[in-house]
């Protein structure tokens, strides 16, 4: 009987084999831990692998003190189907990707936790990871000088941010990465201080510093190869004492491995890992020192450099407190720019040689910078009609070539002052109290003006009708003219208006980005910064949680945020599963729809 059984049984299953039916897999699950020590700052990745699993949850790696774990929000997910002497075999496999990152060196332990997968749970082994922190040593290194090393308070100084990067070298396959791959791995929330203008005109244009390949001393005094990069501005430092360059601070993600990544449209090298380095840059020894008192006027208003003082009158025949507009101008002759904007007008109302014989207002004035000149204008008054000129007056500067105060004087201006005219009740009545009166004569005009006159034409409609062509005379001009007035204003307004100029080209831009895209990377770059152009902010350090902030701040609708994080979540999927230079035209397609999309609703 038995026997029987065991035949019946082997008949089944070779009739379940050569019926070609798929054979029933019982579900597993996995992890996989690629490196167990990384560096503050940076993230490492957990997988979470399922396989064959007809329905799973969500797996949830308990929180850690310390640590920060971020899943990302969508799971790759892989179907591969084997046929083998008629026996189909389908094998379906789920991939969760955990990023791990830590802000304080040390080591810590993530405790077991369960999967379950078709009603199943499977237990985890508990996981230490390892943090640590990354110095810069040679792979960094950042300086600020100055020229003039040591100057006067109100004095300019060029200041230079020289960055020196080391390339990184892969022994492996033999190949250096450019200085312009090594400056993309500069973080963009590094702190550049007085240089931020320079950096927020460089992104603005999509440009970068261009490296040059240098020697530097490395170590055990040997000579070592750098990339250098150098910015320039000027700067007018407003107190006295070192300058301080703490609030300069550049961060970096240094390579440390590379990988090939294989493609049927394109293969080649990326990066693989990298790690976190951060310097400030080491103090300078630029000071600021103050304006000596010795030898300073008392209308002295705190002009630093060399100039020529000029003044012009007008008018120059007045009577006395007839005021009189006095024109003065500054004209910068230092061997260093100054700022103009800054400089302060001459304190006439200290000066003696106006205070005798004429009033001077004491407020500050304003001026007007023309080229390398500056013109302050001021109204005085003559007190009395003995006053001849307008004297030469001085305009007091530093020079921090000699270390003196040095003073150019105006010209005299020669005037002719009367006394003023005094009006008594004599001029204005006779001797005797009684206004002289005149009789005036007439005489009998003929018609006069306003004589009677009688006769048909009193009674012909004298009213003008207006024509056709004199309406259209009268009306066209003004409206062309406000309409080219107006067309001016606007291709003024958007010439200056960044912003909206890269609204407008937002669609155009993005477009071009993706005709040119070889890789996921690049795809989700392309939906990034339109997002990034539409609403006006910095492309570079965007990431997929800001992308998602943006466009619910501006009130897009729901759905849409969900497609363009779905599909930047894939993007990020295939980043981390070596397939993101292998886009296919279903990605491609997404983009598309995503920015089309986006561009066909109004984000507030």
């Amino acid at each position: 009987m038995n026997m029987q059984r065991i035949t019946h049984a082997i008949t089944c299953i070779a009739a379940l084999f050569l019926t070609g039916a798929p054979a029933v897999i019982a579900a597993e699950a996995s992890m996989q831990v690629p490196r167990r020590q990384g560096y503050v700052g940076a993230s490492l990745p957990i997988k979470i692998i399922i396989a064959d699993a007809q329905r799973e949850s969500d797996p949830v790696m308990p929180p850690v003190p310390g640590l920060t774990i971020d899943r990302l929000a969508t799971p790759s997910v892989s179907t591969q189907v084997s046929s083998i002497n008629g026996v189909t075999t389908t094998k379906r496999t789920v991939e969760w990707t955990f990023l791990v990152g830590a802000g304080t060196p040390g080591t810590y332990t993530i405790p077991e936790f369960t999967i379950e997968a078709d009603g199943t749970e499977f237990r985890t082994a508990p996981i230490e990871l390892t943090f640590v922190a990354s110095e810069a040593e040679d792979l960094l290194r950042v300086e600020v000088s100055g020229d003039p090393a040591e100057l006067y308070l109100g004095e300019s100084t060029n200041l230079t941010l020289r960055i020196w990067i080391k390339p990184y070298r892969d022994l492996q396959y033999g190949t250096e990465l450019s200085s312009r791959d090594m400056w993309n791995r500069i973080e963009p929330g590094s702190s550049w201080g007085a240089f931020s203008d320079i950096m927020d005109r460089l992104k603005a244009q999509r440009q970068s510093p261009r490296g040059r390949m240098v020697t530097v001393p490395g170590e055990d005094g040997e000579q070592a190869i750098a990339y250098l990069y150098e910015l320039e501005t000027e700067t007018w430092p407003d107190r006295i004492g070192p300058i301080d360059f703490d609030d300069i601070r550049i961060s970096m993600q240094y390579p440390v491995s590379l990988t090939r990544t294989r493609g049927f449209f394109n293969s080649g090298l990326s990066i693989d890992e990298t790690r976190p380095i951060s310097v400030s840059p080491t103090s300078p020894a630029i000071t600021v020192r103050p304006l000596p008192t010795d030898g300073q006027p008392a209308w002295y208003s705190g002009a630093v450099g060399r100039y020529v003082f000029d003044v012009t009158a007008s008018p120059t025949e007045v009577a006395v407190g007839d005021p009189i507009t006095v024109t003065m101008r500054v004209a910068d002759r230092g061997r260093r720019a100054s700022n103009l904007d800054l400089l302060q007008a001459p304190a006439l109302d200290r000066m003696p040689e106006l205070d005798a014989n004429f009033r001077v207002p004491r407020e500050q004035l304003g001026g007007s910078v023309e080229g390398a000149t500056k013109v302050f204008t001021q109204t005085v008054r003559a007190t009395n009609d003995s006053v001849t000129e307008l004297p030469a007056l001085p305009f007091t500067f530093f020079d921090p070539g000699s270390g003196t105060y040095k003073t150019s004087w105006s010209k005299p201006i020669p005037l002719t002052v009367r006394p003023a005219t005094n009006v008594s009740t004599a001029n204005v009545l006779g001797a005797g109290g009684v206004p002289p009166t005149s009789r005036d004569r007439l005489s009998n005009v003929s018609g006069g003006l306003l004589a009677n006159y009688t006769g048909p034409s009193l009674l012909q409609d004298q009213s003008v009708k207006p024509s056709i062509g004199l309406i259209l005379l009268l009306i066209v001009p003004p409206v062309l003219f406000v309409t080219v007035l107006a067309t001016n204003q606007y291709r003024l307004r958007t010439r200056g208006d960044r912003g909206l100029a890269r609204f407008k080209t937002a669609a155009t831009t993005a477009r071009r980005r993706l005709e040119a895209a070889t890789g996921s990377g690049e795809l989700a770059a392309a939906v990034t910064g339109f997002v990034a152009d539409r609403l006006d902010q910095p492309e570079a350090g965007l990431t997929r949680s800001d992308i998602r902030r943006l466009l619910s701040d501006h009130d897009a609708p729901e759905a849409l945020i969900a497609e363009v994080d779905a599909f930047l979540a894939t993007c990020e999927q295939h980043e981390f599963s070596g397939t993101s230079n292998r886009p296919d035209d279903g990605q491609s397609d997404a983009a598309r729809r995503c920015i089309t999309n986006l561009q066909g609703v109004r984000l507030r």
